[in-house]
């Protein structure tokens, strides 16, 4: 399907306009998909050369076990130098949307519940466009990661633990390089989030979730390792002698 439909403004006149992008992702099911144009209007506006319209395109998921319906916003931004104008309507969002919950592993939920929670509802605000109140939820997140594995690790400094800023504990308390490393960013970046000026114009929220999940993957890591190493002792090395 072209990058082009009919969208028929208030009079009931057909008009046909070229989009920027077509949805790639159903918001319900959240499978890679090539949706069916089912139809699509103008808000508001009786006469579709005002700029700044608001076209809503209605699109059925095709795959067999969803073949839900959903909106797609676009919006024409006209303002500004003619040779600046974009003549596409640029997508702005999907909806209903429905939250696909990440999966951790048990290693991970057993160590810290609330943060596999408090990520997940970031996620979901993520979802729905909600990124001012995202970032400081997935700020959140790590800290109580962090904390929790920290405490796991030194369950007799809990106290001071839970009392302590989130970058001294990483500095000071961390001993794994590669946790270390990608927990001082993505603290770094949560930090922007809930800042009234950012430090790291050139990363977003992307690379926030990215440098958790790597925090994560690490932490992982060293409790597996710790794991079997408590679990497979003396009596595994002996029997790898003979």
């Amino acid at each position: 399907m072209k990058n082009e439909f009919e969208a028929t403004d208030f009079q009931g006149t057909g008009h046909s306009i070229s989009v920027e992008m077509l949805p790639d992702q159903c918001p319900l099911c959240h499978k890679g998909i090539e949706p069916k144009f089912r139809f699509a209007f103008f808000r508001d506006n009786d006469y579709p050369t005002v700029s700044n319209n608001e076209v809503q395109a209605i699109f059925q998921c095709p795959r067999i076990q969803c073949r839900a319906l959903f909106i797609a916003y676009y919006f024409q931004y006209n303002e500004g130098p003619r040779h600046l104008r974009v003549p596409e309507y640029q997508l702005d969002g999907l909806s209903p949307y429905s939250h696909e919950e990440k999966i951790f592993p048990d290693s991970i939920k057993n160590l810290s519940p609330s943060f596999c929670t408090i990520f997940n509802q970031a996620t979901e605000a993520q979802g729905r466009k909600m990124t001012e109140i995202a970032g400081p939820g997935y700020r959140k997140a790590l800290e109580f990661l962090i904390k929790d594995f920290l405490i796991s690790e030194n369950p007799d400094e809990t106290q001071e633990i839970k009392k302590q800023w989130l970058g001294d504990l990483i500095r000071d308390k961390i001993k794994d390089t590669n946790i270390k490393v990608c927990a001082e960013r993505a603290a770094w970046l949560g930090n922007d989030e809930t800042h009234y000026l950012r430090k790291w114009s050139d990363k977003d929220i992307g690379d926030l979730t990215k440098l958790i999940t790597l925090s994560v993957n690490w932490i992982e890591n060293v409790l597996l390792t710790k794991d079997y190493s408590k679990t497979m002792g003396p009596k595994g090395a002996s029997n790898a002698k003979s």
